[in-house]
């Protein structure tokens, strides 16, 4: 049976049950999702999104696209809690903008964001990758933010990482955010922005993939493969 002829028949859709037919290797006849669409228009969020699905899931779904969402956090996450809440909102409201399209629609919010440990102030990226009824995390790898930079993240300045990168002169770029980001600065063009967004969105489906996480294939309600 067709993605299309999925939804049209009213079954239920999980991701999970979806990467559950994909990991059996069941023949789907078209994409399962006919679109996924991103909790921003960050083209390194973006790009990020489309690479992984490209090399991991390339049936997955059908179309690509970015929608510009409210975060429900501050500009800058200061906690990996409030990073993981920005990154749920956003797939969430994703969600919600979507609603009235056919063809299922999968959502997924990222957001990137400081934490505190040892003293020192580490930046991480969450995606969530949401059907409506689940959100599966993933995180990238993170790193230390350096002293020159970190200072301009706390009081009194209180910037984003963007601007406390362009404070601390370590560029003069102000769209960073955009473009190779403050991990790319620091590691020296070793590691891109979207490289380190790419492990989030990977890690986020792995979450979802029932050959490792089975309890997460819902018993009942349902499509369910044997």
């Amino acid at each position: 049976m067709s993605a299309p002829a999925l939804f049209a028949a009213g079954l239920s859709t999980s991701l999970a049950v979806i990467l559950k037919c994909l990991y059996k290797k069941n023949d789907f006849e078209d994409h399962v999702f006919q679109v996924l669409v991103v909790g921003s228009t960050n083209p390194c969020k973006v790009n990020a999104v489309r690479s992984t699905l490209k090399q991991c899931y390339p049936r997955l779904v059908n179309e690509v696209r970015g929608c510009k969402v409210d975060t429900g956090v501050n500009d800058q996450p200061m906690s990996l809690e409030e990073t993981i809440k920005g990154a749920k909102n956003r797939a969430e409201a994703v969600f919600k903008a979507t609603a009235a399209e056919k063809g299922g629609v999968l959502c997924v919010g990222i957001e990137s964001g400081v934490f505190k440990a040892d003293d020192r102030f580490f930046d991480v990226c969450v995606c969530s990758t949401y059907d409506g009824e689940r959100h599966s995390l993933g995180f990238s790898s993170s790193f230390e933010i350096p002293p020159m930079v970190a200072k301009f993240l706390q009081p009194p300045h209180r910037q984003s990482l963007a601007e406390a990168c362009n404070s601390s002169k370590i560029t003069t770029n102000s769209d960073i955010g955009q473009a190779e980001g403050c991990i790319g600065v620091v590691s020296r063009s070793n590691i891109t922005r979207t490289g380190y967004t790419i492990q989030a969105v990977m890690t986020s489906l792995m979450a979802a993939d029932p050959g490792w996480y089975p309890s997460q294939v819902p018993e009942r309600g349902f499509l369910q493969v044997n």
